[in-house]
């Protein structure tokens, strides 16, 4: 991989090219918040629309949704540092 790919990105939402993010965290998608803000909303809309003519299921959403909550929980309960305690909650 060159030095151009590993620092430019391509947008999702309209295409645009912008420099990745250096300092780590989650990888870019879009170039701007504006991109991000109108993938989601295209992406709900769409949602609804296919929920309406019954080709989407809303069974589907929530099993999705259910995934996401507990592979969330998981990722919790996961120890950041190798060797560090754990510490749980008491209920």
């Amino acid at each position: 991989m060159t030095e151009k790919q590993q620092t430019v990105g391509a947008c999702l939402w309209c295409d645009a090219t912008y420099m990745l993010r250096r300092s780590g965290g989650s990888p870019h998608r879009f170039c701007s918040v504006a991109c991000r803000m109108s993938y989601h909303r295209g992406l709900r809309d769409w949602a609804a629309m296919e929920i309406e003519k019954r080709k989407l299921p809303i069974k589907i959403l929530k099993q999705v949704s259910q995934q996401r909550t507990r592979c969330k929980q998981e990722a919790s309960r996961l120890t950041p540092v190798t060797g560090a305690p754990r510490i749980l909650e008491s209920n």
